[in-house]
């Protein structure tokens, strides 16, 4: 019996340090496209929103792009400014994601969702202006 209580001591204490350290640096994406205007990089965005799992944009104005991801309990927010030169991808709201403001850290799968948002940007703007 107090192997068992021993056991189920050390699983308690074990677990949450498991999931702690499972957190990762938040990331800002900047991305380099070297358009020949803004406009052709904000359509890139937009469509590659629209082509990307999960993801939607649900404002833009000027020169930034703000986009959300969903999945089952999950959400992200990001601001996505872009110029001629290119765009920036930055973290501005999360919910389940363990996001910790003071110490710049998120769940690991953050990296893996805005990465593949900014996959599908590139992609969109290559293939847009593959013919120029």
């Amino acid at each position: 019996m107090k192997k068992i209580v021993a056991v189920l001591v050390l699983l308690a204490f074990a677990v949450p340090c498991v999931f702690a350290a499972r957190l990762s640096s938040l990331e800002t994406f900047n991305i380099v496209l070297n358009a020949k205007s803004a406009e052709a990089v904000g359509t890139a965005i937009v469509e590659g929103c629209k082509a990307s799992r999960k993801w939607t944009v649900t404002k833009k104005t000027g020169t930034e792009v703000i986009a959300t991801f969903n999945d089952r309990q999950y959400t992200i927010v990001v601001s996505i400014v872009y110029n001629r030169e290119g765009y920036t991808i930055s973290h501005k709201s999360s919910v389940n994601l363990n996001y910790d403001e003071r110490k710049k850290q998120i769940h690991p799968s953050y990296s893996r969702w805005v990465g593949n948002l900014s996959s599908a940007i590139q992609n969109k703007f290559y293939a847009q202006n593959s013919g120029e």
